[in-house]
């Protein structure tokens, strides 16, 4: 993504064009060669959105890693982000009319290339008004994309007799009325939204499953033996029933095994049955229109096979003594010994068992009809396994019958659509990552941001809005930069300038609430940026009497080595002075990692750097201290070193947010299962993902560098922890190591040895009494991968 050859210090990574490119060629080849043709139509949007980066990048209209990408574009206006944080020059609001839009632009006799200019305004006319009111009132509507709900915010203005407000919005907006929407989608009434985490949330609405499980298609291997069983292995049976006819006396079969194995039994085409030639002419025909039209499954067509030495023998009647004679009747034998003969019960019984059950694609089909009846559109089920039960008599088909059990892969799906508390979603395995947390956040955090409203009307609007506005993908941003944030959109600064309260109160608790579960429902992982996101979000509402150059709750994002400045803002400091203040110098933390708490205390001066952004050289020289670096390396690598100690020092959040939310006695009970979990990841992934030599190399790496993290957290977690039980779970770990594979013990036991020292008093030395200190970035290979 950058060409490191020609990075400027002052004007940070260079942008390759060559990312672009190679995303542009993915895309072309999947747009032609995708299976799914809908995949192929969104990889042809895709394509053309990277040709528009390239045009747009060689003309110098796009300014890559600006938080405004397009000068003729505000910042408020939701763009088109790509891969890797490439805005296309497209909107999200933007684009072809929706059906809503076109639904209304007939109603509205209204066509041509103003039409959304025309609708934009339909919605300031006194019927348009009266709509965007009815709307409001009864919550029937949803916001999809932040710019949706900016004519709701001018219709809820006017209400309020905040005139001058309102008109200063719709002057903002009017430019963009012929090319965005403001006016929402119609949909059912939604709840007025209430804070806490009792509030129901939902990962995806019954409608959008029922449209995923809709598009469900057959898969062609599966078909193949459906055909096998529902085709061919009927023609199969009718062919060796004749040909038995023809036999002189006992049913062939096989007798013995291995090398003794011979054939018993008679000889076929010696009796000539009751209407064979009429029987033989009618089965052979009956196999030719098969081939004809069953394709899927191959073996029924291959000389040799079954089915066709049968059939050949069949078509040609041989005499007995014939090679041919010989070679079926041998085929008779196996069968019949395989499958027993056709019209025995044993063979009955076979065929039943081989019997397929209805296709799974179409069974998907008849509970996405379930689904689409049970909830409104938008909406989630309480008890999802409504939509599972055994397929009703008004729902049978000839292909799919009465009585039919919905497959568990289907049965499982239905869980996603399941409408409960976080916790509750948590607990049942539906939020499996920091990341799908982070998702669902906003249906927590809007609610508690807007309780600054006593109008419901007003409530409901701002939670969506919120809610759409958090899955605006972010750019790829440089210099220091931060993302648009909820109070620079227009429509969002009229409403919180005529709101009746602080939410701050509502908006604590709400925090205090989601940082013990974040920390609780993934203590592997380290708090992603979205999560992050959503924490800062809440933190500026919550009142927690910071400063502006030194917040209380000074929360750090993830950095890219990619796009590292070689600097980080002054709330990197704060955040690792926090973590200082609560887990002192003599930390099992501090002792492992070698970090020198008091001289992070100690660091205060800041300068600004030369994009008005505050920095610490005193932080940026000491992270870059605890690096280690040798000479020369790959770059990335070495960026990724200084960033990972600047994790370090600040516990990437997981010390501000205990500090500053008073996390610990939520928690204090905790800790050592938390670090329990937290090993027990680190072993899983050293022995599914890091040793394997059949996995890639860079998969590897990859790998190695996750489990380094989880590590962090196991140490961080015992650093809460009372000495005994730290001495109780260092011994644990020996035992849940010892169970480990000897390849594991052995490549993992100096790391182990690392932690064995510092949770008996000792500063660990890398390298010094067979131990290591386990990080996630090397400029060389990393240990745990073992020599090349």
């Amino acid at each position: 993504m950058t060409r490191r050859d020609q990075d400027d210090p002052d004007e940070g990574p260079a942008i390759d064009p060559r990312y672009a490119a190679g995303q542009l060629v993915a895309s072309l080849r999947a747009s032609a060669a995708h299976v799914d043709p809908a995949l192929r139509q969104k990889a042809q949007a895709r394509a053309q959105g990277w040709l528009s980066v390239l045009k747009s990048f060689a003309s110098g209209a796009l300014r890559i890693g600006d938080r405004r990408p397009f000068a003729d574009t505000p910042v408020w206006v939701t763009p088109d982000v790509l891969r890797g944080g490439f805005a296309s020059g497209g909107h999200a609001a933007g684009g072809p009319l929706l059906p809503h839009e076109e639904a209304l632009a007939r109603t509205l006799g209204v066509d041509g290339a103003e039409v959304r200019a025309v609708l934009n305004g339909h919605h300031l006319t006194p019927a348009g008004l009266a709509w965007l009111a009815t709307s409001l009132a009864e919550r029937s509507y949803r916001v999809r994309v932040p710019e949706e709900a900016a004519l709701l915010s001018v219709r809820w203005l006017i209400d309020r007799a905040e005139h001058e407000s309102a008109a200063a919005l719709v002057e903002t907006l009017s430019p963009w009325f012929d090319r965005l929407r403001f006016y929402p989608q119609p949909g059912g009434p939604m709840p007025v939204p209430e804070p806490g985490l009792s509030t129901p949330v939902l990962r995806k609405s019954a409608h959008e499953l029922a449209t995923s499980l809709e598009r469900k298609t057959p898969r062609r291997d599966v078909e193949a033996m459906r055909e096998a069983a529902e085709v061919w292995a009927p023609i199969t049976d009718a062919l060796v029933s004749l040909l038995l006819e023809t036999v002189d006396a006992d049913t062939p079969r096989l007798e013995g095994a291995g090398a003794s194995r011979r054939v018993i039994g008679g000889s076929p085409f010696v009796r000539v049955p009751p209407r064979f030639e009429e029987r033989r002419r009618a089965l052979l025909d009956r196999i030719a229109r098969a081939r004809a039209e069953h394709r899927l499954c191959a073996r029924p067509h291959r000389r040799g096979e079954v089915l066709e030495t049968l059939r050949e023998g069949l078509e040609r009647v041989p005499s007995p003594d014939d090679g041919l004679a010989r070679r079926v009747r041998t085929r008779l034998a196996g069968f019949v010994s395989a499958y027993g003969a056709p019209g025995s019960p044993e063979h009955a019984r076979l065929r039943a068992a081989q019997r397929p059950g209805p296709s799974h694609a179409l069974v998907a089909h008849v509970v996405a009809s379930r689904l689409e009846l049970a909830a409104p559109r938008g909406e989630g089920l309480a008890n999802p396994s409504v939509a599972s039960g055994p397929i009703q008599a008004f729902e049978a088909t000839a292909m799919v019958p009465e009585g039919t059990t919905v497959p568990d892969s289907i049965t499982r799906r239905l869980e996603v659509v399941r409408e409960a508390p976080l916790p509750e979603l948590v607990a049942h395995g539906l939020v499996g990552s920091g990341e799908i947390l982070a998702t669902l956040l906003p249906q927590v955090t809007g609610p508690a941001l807007a309780t600054r409203f006593d109008d419901p009307r007003a409530r409901t609007l701002y939670a969506a809005s919120y809610r759409a506005f958090r899955q605006r993908r972010s750019l790829l941003l440089l210099w220091l930069q931060h993302q648009v944030r909820f109070a620079e959109l227009p429509w969002i600064a009229a409403l919180e300038a005529a709101a009746d309260r602080d939410p701050a109160s509502a908006v604590r608790a709400t925090l205090r609430e989601v940082a013990a579960l974040a920390i609780t429902a993934f203590p592997a992982t380290i708090t992603p940026n979205k999560l992050v996101s959503e924490l800062a979000a809440l933190a500026a509402q919550a009142d927690l009497a910071g400063e502006p150059d030194r917040p209380a709750l000074p929360l750090v994002e993830e950095v890219a080595s990619d796009i590292f400045m070689g600097t980080f803002s002054v709330k990197f400091l704060r955040a690792a002075q926090l973590a200082a203040r609560l887990l002192g110098p003599g930390s099992l933390y501090a002792r492992y990692y070698g970090i020198d708490f008091e001289r992070v205390l100690a660091m205060g001066a800041t300068t600004k750097a030369r994009w008005g952004v505050t920095t610490s050289p005193d932080f940026d020289a000491y992270c870059v201290e605890l690096a280690h670096l040798p000479k020369g390396g790959n770059p990335r690598a070495r960026n990724g070193a200084v960033i990972e100690q600047a994790s370090i020092l600040t516990t990437h959040n997981v010390a501000a947010l205990v500090a500053v939310l008073e996390l610990e006695p939520l928690l204090r009970e905790r800790w050592i299962d938390l670090a329990r979990r937290a090993l027990v990841a680190v072993l899983d992934r050293l022995e599914r993902r890091v040793l394997p030599e059949r996995v890639p190399t860079i998969q590897r790496m990859r790998a190695a560098k996750t489990l380094a993290f989880a590590w962090r957290q196991m140490l961080l977690f015992l650093s809460f922890a009372q000495p005994a039980d730290v001495d109780a779970f260092v011994r644990e770990a020996g035992e849940l190591l010892a169970a480990r594979s000897e390849r594991a013990r052995a490549r993992f036991a100096p790391v182990l040895r690392g932690l064995e020292l510092v949770a008996a008093g000792e500063r660990l030395a890398d390298g010094e009494e067979g131990a290591r200190r386990l990080h996630g970035w090397s400029v060389e290979r990393p240990f745990l991968l073992g020599p090349r």
